[in-house]
């Protein structure tokens, strides 16, 4: 119920309760976890809040550690943290792309060879794709 509509549904008194998430000191608070620098991107990883995206030697068909990508699991969070519509429209585009193929039951890597690079390689069961969003 919104509160507005409290006070016409309910007859008698009420009292109202505004709630917000834990802030990160709270949640390191109770989890008792350390509160270290680099962990803080884990934490929001551990709550689905971003998504890493390993890289992927696309000649030597292995995964690069330590050189991730970083995809944000809401787009609202995008408009959020950077409103309007012009900036960052195809980094959009390209999250979009990723969840989509999250939600398709693909395990992603961001391709690379040399000195380019190819936005995902979607590996599904024995099919491997390779995608560029623009």
């Amino acid at each position: 119920m919104l509160s507005r509509e409290l006070a016409t549904l309910l007859s008698g008194r009420y009292v109202e309760f505004e709630i917000f998430p834990f802030s990160f000191t709270e949640y390191t608070g109770i989890t008792k976890k350390e509160v270290i620098k680099q962990s803080y991107i884990d934490y929001m990883e551990d709550t689905f809040l971003i998504h890493r995206v390993e890289r992927y030697d696309i000649r030597g068909k292995e995964t690069i550690s330590g050189n991730c990508k970083y995809y944000i699991n809401d787009l609202s969070f995008k408009n959020y943290l950077y409103p309007g519509f012009g900036y960052g429209i195809g980094y959009k585009l390209e999250n979009l792309v990723y969840l989509e193929l999250r939600r398709a039951g693909y395990d992603i890597y961001a391709g690379t060879m040399r000195d380019k690079e190819v936005d995902f390689v979607a590996k599904k069961g024995e099919r491997l794709i390779y995608l560029q969003s623009t």
